[in-house]
């Protein structure tokens, strides 16, 4: 940990918090989606629809009503020297890439799980950002301080909960119906249902507690006015222990 100061470390090691990228798995098996975690993030901030602002115009008693952006925005930050971080933070496998190039960037899902300060097993909150796509890539070379690097983009879905939250994503095909969920996930694990991307469902899907082959794994079960279109995006968000 040479050339980190206490603090730059803790950032690195997770103690505040922890960032995991995923990498979709192959689609008839999405929970061999590989996580993996951001080691450097020094910075990791999803922003919303930005709220309405009321301005003076013109010298009148009016105010002109300013609509923020409907589109999600983020910017995650970390040092340049953790090259196998931001090819994994842009969905580049390290493991095969000798660069990264912006028009290599694909779509990636996030979580950042904040540690409870008191207890470092403990997540008190999880932000989790569904299909982040980098949007832009810059680099800052201060004197004296380590190189960093902020990639900017935009995300299909952000979904803030309470507690430790995880991403599941499947790909629909027009037909299929049901989702299996890991075993022991109950009814009110579900934190949130997005169908296709962008879109959180709040109806017209149920949690079936007990489904196929293996009556111990449960689902998300679409009725037949929902059924996933085919290629279109299915990601469901659930609590864990």
């Amino acid at each position: 940990m040479a050339g980190l100061t206490d603090r730059d470390a803790a950032g690195y090691l997770g103690r505040h918090a922890k960032v995991y990228v995923y990498t979709t798995g192959p689609m008839a098996q999405p929970e061999f989606a590989v996580k993996k975690q951001i080691r450097s993030a020094t910075g990791f901030n999803p922003a919303g629809e930005r709220a309405e602002v009321k301005s003076p115009y013109l010298g009148f008693d009016v105010e002109q009503t300013v609509y923020g952006t409907t589109s999600f925005t983020l910017s995650l930050a970390m040092t340049v020297r953790d090259l196998v971080d931001i090819a994994r933070a842009v969905g580049i496998d390290p493991t095969v890439s000798k660069k990264i190039a912006v028009d290599k960037f694909k779509r990636v899902n996030f979580v950042v799980w904040h540690v409870d300060p008191d207890n470092p097993d403990q997540i008190n909150y999880s932000e989790c950002v569904g299909g982040f796509t980098a949007r832009s890539f810059s680099g800052t070379k201060a004197t004296g301080a380590l190189d960093t690097v902020t990639i900017e983009g935009s995300p299909d879905l952000i979904i803030k909960g309470d507690g430790k939250v995880e991403i599941i994503e499947f790909i629909g095909n027009g037909t299929k119906d049901d989702f299996d969920l890991p075993e022991g996930v109950q009814e009110t694990d579900i934190v949130a249902v997005e169908n296709p991307k962008t879109v959180e469902k709040d109806s017209g899907w149920t949690y079936q507690a007990e489904h196929g082959a293996t009556p111990t794994t449960p689902c998300i079960t679409f009725d037949a006015d929902n059924i996933p279109a085919n290629n279109s995006i299915v990601r469901i968000y659930y609590k864990v222990a």
